[in-house]
């Protein structure tokens, strides 16, 4: 992995984790609006199936975080390696 590939991955990571981030804040002032909704009011179920689509997104996003910090420590044993 050369120098423009290692900052290209860290970059991404730094995107992954910036969204996972904002997806995260999004689902906590969904589920605070949750606690305190009628449950049977249909505003309801559209938060409850959005916080559920975030949820799906920041999943998928921190399985690509996984990924690349694998390879960063890939990368880091072969350096240190003498």
């Amino acid at each position: 992995m050369n120098l423009h590939d290692f900052l290209s991955q860290a970059l991404a990571a730094l995107d992954l984790l910036d969204e996972v981030q904002r997806l995260q804040a999004n689902m906590g002032a969904q589920v605070d609006a949750l606690r305190s909704a009628d449950s049977s009011s249909p505003s309801w179920a559209k938060d409850l199936g959005q916080i559920q689509k975030d949820y799906a997104k920041v999943s998928g996003k921190l399985v690509a975080l996984s990924e690349i910090t694998t390879v960063f420590s890939v990368q880091r044993e072969k350096l240190d390696k003498p």
